[in-house]
């Protein structure tokens, strides 16, 4: 499995290398322009879905069916690739946080706060939820269709969760209204998602909502792991 998941850098050796320095330029003017710690999720997703594009660039599945490779093993190298990548991007941040934050300059605003639980929250979870549907849908067609299918999934999922969520605090608050958490956003999805996040804080608490959230992507990533190991071993190339 370790060989599987060097092998996704190996041939990619020059992204890390492209998407630090895309990555670096960002977060300097996040850090110094926004007053903000610029969170990864997108270069993570964007860098993972290369690494799945270069398997169905260079037809590595079925070579990898040829050999003495279980299928459940290539399933779980993509998982750990992905955690992996996942880490090494949050371990940049904090880096960069640090020797930015060492190097302010003096007369300027207060630098932004360090990285925190909430920081880890908005790039674990999101990741968590669109990976564990990418992912099935991935080892069961292949990266084209796949890719289509997980992001037309994934919006079907999270505004279903969204929904039931809101249907949830409404039932717990006794009240349908989100307008005192809404002000400022004309955007009415990011009305209504920022609307659901903050009456949920103000029922259960931002704690609280972190730990069941946090639990809940157990039981999301195991049914993805599964599936997949699933749809792979069935797949036929």
């Amino acid at each position: 499995m370790f060989r599987l998941c060097l092998k996704d850098f190996y041939v990619n050796r020059s992204l890390p290398l492209v998407l630090v320095g895309i990555f670096s330029f960002y977060f300097v003017i996040f850090f110094l322009m926004e007053q903000q710690i610029l969170e990864p999720t997108l270069f993570i997703l964007l860098a993972t879905l290369v690494l799945m594009y270069t398997d169905e660039k260079y037809k590595t599945g079925s070579l990898y069916c040829s050999l003495p490779v279980k299928r459940s093993t290539v399933v779980l190298a993509r998982y750990v690739t992905l955690l992996f990548t996942i880490l090494v991007v949050i371990g940049l941040v904090v880096l960069f946080t640090f020797l930015m934050k060492k190097s302010w300059p003096i007369g300027f605003p207060p630098p932004p706060g360090g990285w925190t639980l909430i920081n880890w929250f908005n790039v674990l979870f999101p990741l968590a939820l669109i990976f564990s549907i990418f992912f099935p849908l991935y080892f069961r067609f292949g990266y084209s269709k796949g890719v289509i299918w997980g992001f037309i999934s994934t919006a079907v999922v999270g505004f279903f969760f969204v929904g039931l969520f809101y249907v949830m605090v409404s039932i717990k608050s006794g009240s349908w209204g989100l307008a005192q958490y809404t002000e400022g956003k004309e955007n009415p999805i990011v009305a209504f998602i920022t609307g659901v996040i903050g009456q949920a804080v103000g029922i259960f608490g931002k704690q609280n909502l972190l730990i069941f959230l946090s639990l809940l992507m157990i039981p999301l990533v195991f049914v993805s792991i599964m599936l997949s190991i699933k749809f792979y071993s069935r797949r036929e190339f």
